[in-house]
């Protein structure tokens, strides 16, 4: 009985271990897989489009919930 409880700790530490391996491979695989797809240029022109666009509509909708919930209380 005592084997048994020591495989299954076991076990799930390897499971655990396994996983965060999975994950950095995958991670890792999308990267190159980008790297290789978009050339230099778009590469570049890609964070002067989504900062903008993520600097004006962040706000944009954070302040139309605000809205919402601020009339539905009222």
């Amino acid at each position: 009985m005592r084997k048994n409880l020591t495989c299954k700790k076991l076990i799930i530490f390897i499971s655990s271990s396994n996983k965060i391996n999975t994950i950095y491979q995958i991670n890792t695989k999308v990267f190159k897989d980008v790297k290789r797809i978009m050339s230099s240029e778009f590469s570049n022109l890609l964070p002067s489009v989504f900062v903008p666009m993520i600097g004006l509509v962040a706000p944009a909708v954070f302040i139309v919930l605000i809205g919402r919930f601020i009339t539905a209380t009222e």
